[in-house]
């Protein structure tokens, strides 16, 4: 999941991603686990920034992927 390709979220899909994006930035190897167990890891696509259109403001942060295991990011 690129978070650069996210053009609008809903605030319940917004605090999902950034709780999970949280998660594994707290790891040194930007490592964790979803609650159903699932495997993912978080990682800079570049060293752009990107903004989010969100019902309540935008969000500009980091262009962050999230890679679940076996999947491509």
């Amino acid at each position: 999941m690129d978070f650069s390709q996210i053009d609008h979220l809903d605030s319940y899909s917004r605090k999902l991603l950034l709780s999970w994006l949280s998660k594994a930035l707290m790891n040194k190897d930007r490592k964790t686990r979803l609650e159903s167990g699932e495997p993912y890891r978080v990682f800079l696509k570049d060293d752009a920034m990107c903004t989010i259109h969100c019902e309540d403001g935008d969000i500009q942060m980091p262009s962050f992927c999230i890679e679940f295991e076996g999947l491509n990011a």
